[in-house]
């Protein structure tokens, strides 16, 4: 078998395992899952899985990363290099309501697992979820630092602060409808939307207004 074959069969076997741990994460949880039910899943035996992954949070590590990738990819391309800062915050946050219209099942297992990591603080796992959240944050961040560069907003908008509030807002949202068990209807969405668009352009003065309001 050539290498480029070998490498071929390596990717489908190492999707196949994660396709297999995703239906089983939202079946049963994070904590519940075990490998053994994951290779029953995949047809494969317990060794096959090993050949792949030493874990299950190795497996769910890879996941996760899978995830926020296409998260980082789908925002990234939501607005135009030449929208003004406060077109490109709303852009964003228009991408991130709507996906809330079907809240996926790794939605719900992400956040079971990384309070799971949290309970544990595992200084390894716990550096993977800080730069995942700062990858996100970074995006919210480069577009406000843009528009006080190019003289769109305000010179003494605290940027940190605000990034912060932005994505408490989106953890907020999504946790109180993950509790719920519910998924937003579009109406709901809409207000949401709605709320959101008022906040971020109160929240963020032109250059040459004051920040406080």
């Amino acid at each position: 078998m050539s290498p480029r074959i070998s490498e071929q069969k390596r990717e489908a076997q190492v999707e196949r395992i994660l396709e297999a741990a995703r239906r089983c994460f939202a079946r049963n949880g994070y904590q519940s899952t075990t490998l053994e039910e994951i290779s029953i899943e995949a047809g494969l035996s317990k060794g096959g899985i090993y050949t792949y992954f030493a874990t299950k949070e190795s497996i769910f590590l890879a996941l996760s990363r899978k995830a926020h990738a296409a998260k980082l990819d789908a925002l990234r391309g939501t607005y135009d290099e030449r929208d003004d800062a406060l077109q490109r915050i709303l852009a964003m946050w228009h991408r991130i309501i709507w996906s809330w219209e079907s809240l996926e099942d790794q939605t719900r297992v992400s956040w079971e697992f990384w309070y799971h990591v949290s309970r544990q603080r595992d200084a390894g796992l716990l550096r993977v979820l800080e730069k995942q959240y700062d990858d996100l944050a970074r995006l919210f961040r480069d577009a406000l630092e843009e528009g006080i560069k190019r003289g769109e907003l305000d010179a003494s908008l605290d940027v940190d602060m605000v990034t912060r509030v932005f994505w408490v807002l989106t953890d907020g949202l999504v946790g109180y409808w993950l509790a719920r068990n519910q998924r937003p209807s579009t109406a709901e969405l809409t207000r949401v939307e709605r709320v959101i668009s008022r906040l971020v352009r109160r929240s963020l003065p032109a250059a040459g207004d004051t920040a406080e309001r």
